[in-house]
């Protein structure tokens, strides 16, 4: 980790004042002036928030049409006139759905072209953008079946780890269809690369391998990223808010 400005809060120091409790504020900035107002009452983070689309910029009722060079520019502007608040770079709407790699060249452009100390992205709770896949089931006689079971088993396994949650009252399930029983939905599908290995084995059979598999995945990544074991599912998202 490279070495914060002089005066300036370090990252580490913020993750140890939440892990004893302390009180941390932040506020929103979009310009000089707001910027210095938020060191002078000493909080410890700024956000430049995408809704400069509708505070600033003037577009009605939306944040979607604000740009990455709209961003950048607001947060260089705040960078540069805060020295001791952790700067926060809001990424707008279309700078990291498309890929992860995408994702990655516009957090890095906040960081380095506008000086932000770290990023923020929408997202309702955990989300998967990426799910990688290897079976052996012997011999593949039609790939493209195989490669449908474990896309299928995926949507199955994340539908159970995001919303898979039946609730008995009286000795009934409550649940009756998917309105109230939801499945991944089309634009929460993440990208599902399946490798077919050629073992040379007679066909066997597929199944659904890929979906006992995904969820511990999802929970295990979550324990990295937070240090909070997640002990059944659903995920309980309001957990996750206190990781």
């Amino acid at each position: 980790m490279s070495t914060p400005p002089k005066g300036k809060l370090p990252l580490p120091e913020l993750a140890a004042m939440k892990q004893r409790g302390d009180k941390v504020v932040m506020v929103t900035a979009y310009d000089a002036p707001g910027a210095r107002f938020a060191e002078d009452a000493g909080v410890e983070i700024i956000l430049v928030g995408d809704t400069a689309a509708m505070v600033v910029l003037g577009y009605e009722g939306t944040t979607v049409p604000v740009t990455m060079d709209e961003m950048l520019f607001l947060t260089r502007t705040v960078a540069r006139a805060a020295r001791h608040p952790i700067i926060v770079g809001d990424m707008p709407f279309g700078s990291f759905q498309v890929s992860d790699e995408k994702a990655l060249e516009n957090a890095i452009r906040f960081v380095k072209e506008a000086g932000a100390d770290a990023i923020k992205l929408e997202g309702a709770g955990p989300m998967v953008s990426r799910v990688k896949t290897i079976v052996d089931a012997g011999i593949a006689v039609n790939p493209d079946a195989v490669k449908a079971q474990m896309e299928g088993g995926a949507v199955y396994a994340l539908t159970a780890a995001y919303y898979g949650q039946i609730t008995i009252d009286r000795g009934r399930v409550q649940q009756s269809n998917f309105h109230d029983y939801p499945m991944l939905r089309i634009n929460e599908m993440p990208v599902v690369d399946v490798h077919i290995l050629n073992s040379g084995e007679a066909p066997g059979g597929l199944g659904e391998p890929g979906v006992p598999s995904i969820a511990p995945a999802v929970t295990n990544a979550i324990f990295v990223a937070t240090g909070k074991r997640i002990r059944k599912l659903p995920i309980d998202r309001s957990e996750l808010k206190r990781a």
